[in-house]
């Protein structure tokens, strides 16, 4: 019994050394901002400025902030430990994404490529990394590429209405979301890697399902990651779920080997990188620049534009309809625009066609201002 005791007091004594070291450390860097005499929220132990745990959505969050900051050009935070400034004028926001961005260029993501391969894309690269998969994929997205692909998302834009008129047909009502979220699905299973998902007929296809947890990321896990990367490195912990990270790494992987074995060429995503990892394959290990993607790599960029088209592009698609939907005087406009732009190209909805739509690119710069998909774009400087 008394050994027992022993040990629960032990664990006990353990566990409140750990809290206290923590407790210590923060109080520490909570003085970041203030040391600096730059202006800052007076952070709360252990969330920081920002309180995820409580009720408020993050836009709500900033959006306080952003009243309270007075006419100061930037402020002083922490996510929970780690010191942040939100940029305010507009000015200072464009040198760090224009003029400046040689300083910019990380942003501070969690990167475990050994455990979450899925982690190891170019929007998470950082230094040397970034610059070289950056250099390796110039040439996948070009505008002649692009066009290559314009049929396929044409194709399933026809699909689109399709489905929407059989729903019309027997009087259902439809959640516009949940359908731009089917052809933003269909669109990139095909531009990608070259695969029929079918969603917009079977909502539940596979490459839906896992659509709908690729973003369901535990809170706390994203915190850990953010703010102690090379623990959660060590703990091999991974931000993606077990089953998402092995769909895409078996889909990806089986779809290269199907196609190289083969000799199938498509003008899709997959199609181009497979092209670029064979052209530009070298016997030296150190030439890294010029070396061809490894199937690590690959898997990783073909995940970020599944990743970065799909919730975004279906989110702004609702938004921009709800709004035209608002704006009848609006809609029409931009009816008329459309139809006016497609006869001037002999009655056919090309790529040029559409590059040439500029009041309807308006609408949707429209929405994306009211509606931002992101609430924030985090950059990371590296040197002083």
């Amino acid at each position: 019994m008394n050994t027992i005791i022993w040990i629960i007091l032990t664990l006990i004594g353990i566990l409140f050394f750990v809290f206290l070291c923590i407790y210590l450390y923060a109080r520490n860097q909570y003085k970041f901002w203030e040391k600096r005499s730059i202006p800052h929220s007076k952070p709360k132990f252990p969330t920081g400025t920002f309180d995820f745990g409580g009720k408020k959505h993050l836009a709500e969050i900033f959006n306080e902030r952003y009243v309270k900051r007075g006419q100061n050009e930037f402020l002083g935070g922490f996510i929970m430990f780690h010191p942040t400034i939100e940029v305010y004028d507009v000015q200072l926001a464009k040198d760090i994404m224009g003029k400046d961005f040689n300083y910019f260029t990380n942003r501070g993501s969690y990167v475990n490529t050994r455990d979450d391969p899925l982690t190891g894309h170019l929007f998470n690269l950082e230094g040397d990394q970034w610059k070289v998969m950056r250099e390796k994929l110039t040439h996948v997205f070009t505008s002649g590429k692009m066009k290559l692909m314009f049929e396929l998302v044409k194709n399933i834009g026809e699909e689109f209405v399709k489905a929407i008129e059989r729903e019309l047909k027997f009087g259902n009502s439809i959640d516009v979301k949940e359908f731009c979220a089917r052809y933003t699905t269909d669109v990139i299973g095909q531009c990608a890697f070259g695969i029929e998902c079918n969603s917009l007929v079977n909502p539940d296809a596979e490459f839906r399902v896992i659509g709908r947890k690729v973003f369901k990321i535990n809170k706390f896990k994203q915190l850990f990651t953010f703010n102690f990367q090379g623990l959660a490195r060590k703990l091999k912990m991974q931000l993606f779920a077990k089953d998402v990270i092995n769909f895409f790494v078996n889909a990806i992987h089986d779809l290269v080997d199907y196609r190289e074995r083969e000799k199938i060429e498509r003008f899709d995503l997959i199609g181009f990188m497979i092209q670029k990892r064979n052209k530009e394959k070298t016997d030296d290990p150190s030439d890294e620049l010029m070396s061809g993607l490894s199937m690590k790599e690959l898997v990783a960029q073909a995940f970020v534009f599944y990743l970065a088209g799909f919730e975004t592009s279906s989110t702004n698609m609702s938004y921009t309809l709800y709004e035209l939907a608002l704006n009848p005087e609006v809609q029409e406009k931009a009816r008329k625009h459309v139809f006016q732009t497609i006869k001037k190209h002999g009655n056919s909805l090309t790529y040029d066609a559409i590059q040439e739509m500029h009041y309807l690119e308006a609408c949707i710069n429209e929405s994306l201002r009211k509606y931002p998909p992101f609430n924030y774009i985090m950059y990371t400087c590296y040197c002083s």
